[in-house]
């Protein structure tokens, strides 16, 4: 969790969808975080009697574990405040949509959505359907979350488990920073999950290969490290799509890659693996990453290699 920046508290007061209930306006305790940065908390004069007691049954109604102080600036304490600020509505919501708002509200605190590009609803009484970059099913559950280039900026939170209705996230060409949250591998619905042109880091968590309705991962231009998991071999009767490119891994398992049998588009551009199992090398084998074994891949389309460190022959079984 991660207290409010200066870059956030700029345009806070300009953001036209914050909640203002009674008179107590979350953005002004945003700003009282950001001026008490040294004790890290915000005077809790600021919460009416009513605002008070909806935040004290939302750590009980949805179990969640107070922070060192329920007045700590931290983006979980901010979240939950969204929620005990929507008063209209408060008393209607069933536990399962407090949930989802509470996490979505994370996304916002935790990847600087003052700053975003498309905010339309966001952190708003308005049902979570509305709010840019949202959609949702027939049954008004949250499926899909659409953020590409759009500014987020920060770690993505864990809580984003949470969502057992997701079906796709695609938050591509931002500036998220950190490892992917191994709670994502609790999200059994998820078809696809798109990454690219972050800031991310560490080693791909396990958990997101056990996912069996996974149909295309995009990791592209990051800064990904470790062994790609060779669970990702599990995902070969619903993967078409797998973008490993422009990332440190120090070994890519080519014989579960080749059992992908469904891939149509494959890329690891400007990948510098070591096939053989030691890190660090400056080249990869050609014949390791491009082996016969590329022509069990009878679906393939797009195979992209651009800027890989690579030697060696091109395999017959490419036809070219």
């Amino acid at each position: 969790e991660t207290k409010p920046t200066a870059t956030t508290i700029t345009t806070t007061t300009t953001h036209p969808s914050v909640l203002n209930t009674n008179g107590v306006k979350i953005q002004d305790i945003i700003e009282t975080c950001f001026q008490n940065t040294q004790t890290g908390v915000f005077d809790p004069d600021l919460l009416t009697e009513g605002v008070q007691v909806r935040l004290d049954s939302l750590y009980t109604d949805l179990k969640i574990a107070y922070s060192s102080s329920p007045y700590e600036c931290s983006t979980k304490n901010l979240s939950l405040l969204f929620l005990a600020l929507d008063s209209a509505e408060f008393m209607s919501y069933t536990p399962s949509r407090l949930i989802v708002r509470y996490v979505l509200a994370m996304v916002y605190f935790d990847l600087d959505g003052i700053s975003w590009t498309r905010s339309g609803y966001w952190l708003s009484g308005e049902h979570e359907c509305k709010w840019a970059g949202v959609d949702c099913n027939a049954k008004n559950e949250v499926t899909d979350l659409y953020l590409n280039g759009n500014k987020l900026d920060g770690d993505l939170p864990t809580q984003i488990g949470l969502i057992p209705t997701l079906r796709n996230i695609h938050l591509s060409s931002n500036r998220i920073t950190g490892k992917i949250p191994t709670e994502i591998g609790k999200l059994a619905a998820l078809e696809s999950f798109m990454v690219g042109g972050n800031r991310m880091t560490g080693s791909l968590p396990v958990e997101l290969f056990g996912l069996t309705k996974l149909q295309v991962l995009d990791f592209d231009g990051n800064s990904f490290t470790g062994n790609l998991p060779k669970e990702v071999g599990k995902l070969s009767d619903t993967l078409h799509t797998l973008a490993l490119g422009n990332n440190m891994f120090s070994q890519l398992p080519t014989e579960e890659i080749f059992s992908l049998t469904n891939l149509i588009n494959l890329d690891f551009s400007g990948i510098i693996a070591d096939n053989t199992g030691s890190s660090g090398s400056s080249s990869s084998s050609l014949s390791s990453l491009l082996s016969p074994m590329v022509g069990r891949l009878s679906h393939l389309k797009t195979l992209t290699a651009r800027g890989a460190s690579l030697s060696g022959g091109i395999p017959p079984s490419l036809g070219l």
